[in-house]
C-alpha cells in the first residue's frame, strides 16, 4: 500500500530451509542445495522472502499458530498461508518471466501448465472445503495428511494461492491485490471465487 513503510531485513543464513520469515525479517539459507545449483534463484526467493516479511507486518505480525483443534481453526490456516505463500509465489513472476526465469522452478513450471492448475486447484478446493464447511468437527491425524498435500507434495497453497494472485490481480488491478493483504485472508479467496463465479 501508498502509506505502508516497509522497515524489513534480510539475513543470509548457512542451514535449514530455503528462506524462513519470522515476524519482519526474512532469511535465505545460502547453502541449501536448490541454491547451490541454481545460484539465480536466490534473488527470487529474497523476493518471496522480503514480501513475507512485509505482509506479516501488514496483518499486525500475527501469524497462525499449529497448536488448533477444530476445522474452524485449519480452514483460518489454510487460508492465511495460502495468502501469504500465494502472494510470495506471485510476487517475482513478472521479473521471472521478463529474466526467462519459468523454467528451473517446479512452481513456475506448474503455473505455465494450465491443465496440471485446473486439477490443482479442484484438489485445493476440495480439501478447503471439506474443512469451511464443517468448522466444528475435530482435527484428526488423517486430516494433518490433507494439510501435507497443500504444503509439501503438491505445494497446493503456493501454486493454487499465486494463481489466485494473478486472477485477481488481472480482473481486478494491483491495488485491490494489495489491498487485501491486511484484510482477513478469507477474503483473498472469497475475492477470487467471486470473478471464477461471474
Amino acid at each position: 500500500p501508498d502509506s505502508f513503510h516497509y522497515s524489513s531485513n534480510l539475513f543470509f543464513t548457512f542451514g535449514y530451509d530455503l528462506g524462513v520469515v519470522y515476524s519482519k525479517n526474512a532469511s535465505v539459507n545460502l547453502a541449501h542445495s536448490y541454491y547451490l545449483k541454481n545460484t539465480n534463484e536466490i534473488k527470487y526467493y529474497s523476493i518471496h522472502e522480503l514480501h513475507h516479511a512485509g505482509f506479516v507486518m501488514l496483518k499486525n505480525n500475527i501469524m497462525p499458530s499449529l497448536d488448533i483443534t477444530n476445522y474452524k481453526e485449519m480452514t483460518q490456516l489454510i487460508e492465511y498461508l495460502t495468502h501469504l505463500e500465494g502472494m510470495g509465489t506471485f510476487v517475482p513472476l513478472d521479473i521471472r518471466k521478463k529474466e526467462n526465469a519459468m523454467n528451473i522452478d517446479k512452481d513456475y513450471i506448474a503455473l505455465q501448465d494450465s491443465g496440471l492448475m485446473k486439477e490443482y486447484e479442484k484438489e485445493f478446493f476440495y480439501i478447503y472445503f471439506h474443512f469451511k464447511n464443517n468448522p466444528d468437527s475435530l482435527i484428526t491425524e488423517e486430516d494433518w495428511a490433507k494439510l501435507s498435500i497443500l504444503s509439501d507434495k503438491k505445494r497446493l497453497w503456493y501454486r493454487v494461492g499465486a494463481s489466485m494472485a494473478q486472477i485477481i490481480d488481472k480482473n481486478l488491478g494491483r491495488k485491490k491485490l494489495v489491498s487485501l493483504i491486511s484484510e482477513p485472508s478469507e477474503n483473498f479467496i472469497n475475492t477470487y471465487l467471486m470473478i471464477k463465479d461471474k
